[in-house]
């Protein structure tokens, strides 16, 4: 027993000196984190300024006004979530139609002049950058080849500037159906018991 205890005495103090052994080569955990592989995992995510915009660059082009913020989410997001002040609302599956609008329908749908082919103000964005980067695709593929998008999106947006992502809920205005609460409906999550259904 002795014998054993003695014979884990070097494994130990080399775990407490931040050691391991593997495939019979020593590893320092200080070593690993001043490893390039570490590192690359903790370096900040670069942005990919030809298809994508961060929050500083959208904020500027918002207080410029240089800017045409298309929110590419389906209306049923909208009636939880707010939108971008300034963005125009077209859901990812009409964008194609939309961009296909002569000049004088989308002013006339939009309320804004259409944006040129060439316009590198365009900029999608939506929850997240799945359907933003869509959006952008989508764009591309119209000629719309200097589009972008705020991979970011809403919830950025909402945490860089301390908002809640949902809307509060209102019990005046919502008409929301209420939930019943019933323990045999519950138990059986199936239908309310009705006498006159079973004894006809």
């Amino acid at each position: 027993m002795i014998r054993a205890v003695v014979s884990q005495i070097p494994r130990i103090s080399s775990a407490a000196a931040g050691t391991a052994r593997h495939g019979g080569r020593h590893f320092s955990t200080a070593s690993y984190l001043r490893s390039s592989h570490f590192q690359e995992q903790q370096k900040p995510r670069v942005v990919n300024r030809r298809l994508e915009v961060d929050y500083q660059e959208l904020s500027l082009m918002l207080c410029l006004q240089d800017v045409t913020l298309i929110d590419v989410r389906q209306p049923a997001e909208l009636l939880s979530q707010e939108q971008i002040p300034g963005s125009l609302h077209i859901p990812l599956g009409n964008l194609r139609g939309a961009f296909q609008l002569s000049d004088e329908e989308w002013q006339q749908k939009y309320g804004v002049p259409k944006p040129q082919k060439g316009n590198k103000s365009i900029i999608f964005y939506a929850r997240g950058p799945i359907a933003s980067s869509a959006a952008v695709e989508t764009a591309h593929k119209l000629g719309y080849t200097k589009s972008r998008h705020y991979s970011g999106g809403w919830e950025d947006y909402c945490q860089k500037n301390n908002l809640p992502l949902t809307k509060p809920r209102n019990p005046a205005t919502d008409t929301t159906k209420a939930v019943v609460e019933d323990p045999l409906q519950q138990h059986y999550n199936y239908h309310y018991y009705n006498p006159d259904l079973h004894y006809l």
